[in-house]
């Protein structure tokens, strides 16, 4: 899985569908495994270490770590 860190502060507030804010700095992983079409064309699924669940941030807000 491909790591990525994220460049700003991403809220539940900006996206409500997150069950928790995203801080400047944390690490996420690419999820790559099948997302049923709930991803939008402004965002990536991403993932913790673990690999599951999958959410969605926006492509603005990460870059390879």
């Amino acid at each position: 899985m491909k790591k990525f860190v994220l460049k700003r502060d991403v809220t539940t507030k900006e996206c409500d569908w997150l069950d928790n804010d995203f801080k400047k700095g944390d690490v996420v992983y690419e999820y790559t495994d099948y997302t049923y079409g709930c991803i939008s064309p402004n965002g990536k699924a991403f993932c913790d270490e673990t690999g599951s669940p999958f959410f969605e941030l926006p492509l603005n807000s990460v870059e390879l770590y």
